[in-house]
């Protein structure tokens, strides 16, 4: 398999060179008011430091799944064409800047020849345009370029090479673990409009390395989209997979990558705008609504005055004039034909969220000793941990919302995760604070108006309490743990403060069950497992994580990540 590629379109070859030159360095060169396809070159390769030995047909399958999106059409350059350039960079350090001179060494040159070849064929006016790149294969035989390399160079804007600096294989506990560094390059390809002087110029904004990791079971077998896998190559995936999306979001946010959109039609607070699933727009996909403006010195800058996202998709592959809807977020001044510009992100948000809840421990619940463990409801008995019962608690949530948009058709429907940590608001005597601890997953429902959401959340999972004592004789408590299942619904409030970031308050109620197992340790003594809680261990069923919890917090949207938490092994077509 072959790495996907970039290219230069013959029909705005003359016209993106104009316009690269009036323009330089101003944003507006790389936006237009609809999104123009890019077509694409790939050189073929993939380029490996030496001494490491990743598996390439991996890296390869990867960088397809996240690289060749619908807003590009692919190309892949023959390997005869590039063998001089393969050569030429693989004696370099592989820094960027090495390998644009390699590029403009051997490749750029072949470039130029097509170039200036086809330009005096088509000035001759005796072939028909798709007769060219046949033609001017007998007038460059020695360039190793096949009449379809040149059709593709003739097509094509922009090169990209992937490029692996970094890669290790380990195994840790019983985990392969599978870490690999690299970046993946991409060039404009210059030329003048005269034909002359062709070079390639490096993309600075996608140069940054970018890193991956994946684990996976040795013993497991691991079942793809259409065939199942070692623990081992399923690692080499997600490690190769993490860092393909991490490349993937910075080439979206490569000014030329972008896609964009006018609106054509204003209606309430959203918008129609000519973009859909032909250029890969999906549902919930941000877009930034931006101005034009001078910035004094004959440049033409942009500044962001909104935020939408995207409502329904339309299906303009088979109706070209099909709008897709996007709702206001943010609102500025919007009108027809007002830009909306794509901000790429992952669609997780990482929530921090302080928490107050009310939660029951009775005084009489954790024994300090074993006596009084084994004695307990006996008069006189009255080492107990708590000089009062505890009825509330105090904590922070740490979570994470992940957008199932796509996946279930829905908007801002959201997998989410919680996990949590706690302490009661009661000092206890003899023993450490006791430590209350929560893990609950579930499903959650945004509804906006504007700039603020009312969301619904129904989330199952575990709480568990462990505490250690303090005391040093035989007999004291060492220790405590006690799990119960529950199962919460919360209804919050959250207010955009920026694409990014917002704040939140959230009011729920959580109904625990009656303890589902625990353990108990006395100095010098056995562990003591609960299944039965009767006789003493009966105490153990008045502890509750009932009751009403308020959380007040943050969340932000996840730029990058260094691990593949959003492909399932289903989702991997290997």
């Amino acid at each position: 398999m072959s790495c996907p590629s970039v290219s230069l379109s013959r029909a705005v070859l003359i016209p993106l060179t104009i316009l690269f030159c009036l323009f330089g360095a101003s944003v507006l060169r790389a936006q237009a008011r609809k999104y123009e396809r890019k077509s694409i070159t790939s050189l073929g390769t993939v380029l490996v430091k030496p001494g490491l030995s990743p598996n390439i047909d991996i890296i390869n399958n990867r960088l397809k799944a996240y690289i060749e999106v619908p807003r590009f059409d692919y190309n892949v350059i023959s390997s005869d064409a590039v063998k001089e350039f393969v050569q030429k960079a693989n004696k370099t350090n592989l820094e960027p800047t090495a390998i644009s001179k390699s590029l403009n060494e051997t490749v750029v040159p072949k470039i130029l020849q097509v170039v200036q070849s086809v330009a005096d064929l088509r000035a001759q006016g005796n072939l028909k345009e798709e007769d060219l790149a046949r033609a001017a294969v007998d007038k460059l035989k020695l360039s190793g370029l096949t009449a379809a390399d040149i059709e593709k160079v003739l097509n094509s804007a922009y090169i990209y090479l992937p490029v692996i600096t970094e890669y290790e294989e380990k195994t840790v506990g019983d985990n392969f673990v599978v870490e690999m560094k690299g970046y993946l390059l991409w060039y404009q390809v210059v030329t003048p409009h005269d034909g002359s002087k062709a070079s390639v110029v490096l993309l600075q904004q996608a140069s940054e390395p970018k890193g991956g990791s994946g684990s996976g079971d040795p013993d497991k077998t691991y079942q793809l989209k259409r065939r199942s896998v070692n623990g081992k190559d399923y690692a080499r995936l997600s490690a190769a997979g993490a860092w393909a999306q991490n490349e993937a979001l910075a080439m979206r946010n490569i000014p030329e990558f972008k896609l964009s959109a006018e609106v054509r039609s204003v209606e309430g607070q959203s918008v129609l705008a000519n973009i859909g699933k032909r250029e890969g727009l999906g549902l919930d996909d941000g877009f930034n609504l931006v101005d034009f403006f001078d910035d004094g010195k004959g440049g033409v800058l942009t500044k962001e005055v909104g935020f939408y996202r995207a409502a329904e998709v339309a299906n303009n592959v088979s109706n070209p004039n099909d709008l897709s809807r996007f709702f206001a977020y943010q609102i500025g001044y919007v009108e027809r034909g007002s830009v909306l510009l794509e901000r790429p992100r992952l669609p997780i948000d990482i929530r921090i969220r302080p928490k107050f809840y009310q939660f029951r421990l009775p005084r009489t619940a954790i024994p300090l000793d074993f006596q009084t463990y084994n004695r307990f409801g006996q008069r006189g008995v009255d080492n107990y941990a708590l000089t009062e019962d505890a009825t509330a608690a105090a904590g922070v949530d740490l979570g994470a919302a992940f957008n199932l948009a796509k996946a279930v058709g829905i908007t801002q429907f959201f997998a989410v995760v919680d996990l949590g940590v706690g302490v009661p608001t009661v000092t206890p005597r003899n023993a450490n604070v006791p430590f209350l601890l929560n893990g609950y997953l579930g499903i959650q429902k945004k509804f906006w108006f504007g700039p603020v959401n009312l969301n619904l959340a129904a989330m199952p999972g575990i709480d568990a309490l462990t505490l250690s004592g303090t005391g040093t004789e035989d007999d004291d408590l060492e220790g405590l743990t006690i799990i119960t299942l529950g199962a919460k619904l919360d209804a919050g409030v959250e207010v955009i403060l920026n694409p990014d970031l917002m704040l939140s308050l959230t009011a729920g109620y959580k109904v625990a069950f009656s303890p589902l197992l625990a353990g108990v340790k006395f100095r010098n003594r056995d562990n003591i497992d609960v299944v039965n809680f009767s006789g003493p261990n009966a105490a153990f069923r008045d502890i509750n994580f009932s009751g009403v919890n308020v959380m007040v917090g943050v969340s932000f949207t996840l730029p990058s990540l260094g691990t593949d938490l959003l492909t399932l092994p289903s989702d991997i077509d290997y």
